[in-house]
């Protein structure tokens, strides 16, 4: 099954694109691969590009944590709750607000204000703007032993490692607080509406991947259109004509 997401709101954007970037990290710092290494550089620049436009992204996770927490504790004591899971994911939560709190700098502040990383922030912005007359010191940094590279990529990912691990555990919450319904979209087509006295915080759809589709989803919180897609990477791509099944969630806690 492939997997498809859509955010409801600004803060579902912004926590997706995030999320979307430390799983990719979380492979490429260990790989041996210079091309990987160089990606994972990348990918850790966009990631402090997002916490630069974002100043208010710190206060956000706070909030995020704040509201799941009180929400996971109404249902102790419930007889229809796993008091197991509802244990773990508070016992995550709890150390991840508290270095929040205590933390008096930005996400990836210290990073940001690095000489190094700063030069790279600075012309990543540019196409192909990292070549290596435009940066030879990033070019030296490439050319050094790949255990050296990696352990750097390690460090600047721990200046985000809290950021990190509140973005992956609040979108795990978030994907697992309803099950998935079976659904179909007639000839490719779904409109869905929404009840407005839910807090609805994205859509998640899994798909057959011997369907050869992809869904193509707009609206907002209160509505939206669904429309499957006949997957080619050579042609401009058409709504489909078949019947579509696939599995929605709606996430809403």
């Amino acid at each position: 099954m492939i997997q498809f997401d859509y955010p409801l709101n600004e803060r579902m954007r912004i926590f997706l694109r995030l999320e979307s970037l430390f799983i990719r990290l979380h492979r490429l710092v260990h790989s041996t691969d210079r091309d990987c290494i160089q990606a994972a550089v990348m990918d850790i620049i966009s990631v402090l590009h997002i916490f630069s436009c974002r100043v208010d992204l710190k206060a956000e996770l706070i909030k995020e944590l704040e509201r799941h927490q009180a929400l996971l504790k109404k249902y102790l004591g419930s007889p229809e709750a796993d008091e197991d899971t509802l244990e773990r994911l508070l016992k995550s939560i709890r150390p991840l607000l508290e270095t929040l709190h205590q933390s008096d700098a930005g996400l990836g502040q210290n990073l940001r204000e690095d000489e190094f990383i700063k030069s790279i922030m600075q012309r990543s912005g540019i196409p192909g703007g990292t070549c290596n007359f435009d940066l030879p010191i990033y070019h030296r940094w490439l050319c050094e032993p790949i255990d050296r590279c990696q352990k750097n990529l390690v460090s600047w990912c721990n200046e985000f490692a809290t950021a990190s691990e509140a973005i992956l555990l609040i979108m795990d919450i978030i994907r697992n607080s309803v099950l998935p319904q079976e659904k179909i979209a007639e000839k490719g087509f779904m409109l869905l509406t929404l009840d407005r006295s839910k807090p609805f915080q994205m859509l998640h759809l899994k798909v057959d991947k011997s369907l050869a589709i992809f869904p193509e989803i707009s609206g907002n919180r209160h509505r939206c259109v669904i429309r499957f897609m006949d997957f080619s990477a050579e042609h401009r791509p058409q709504q489909t004509k078949r019947d579509v099944p696939f599995l929605l969630t709606c996430c809403q806690l």
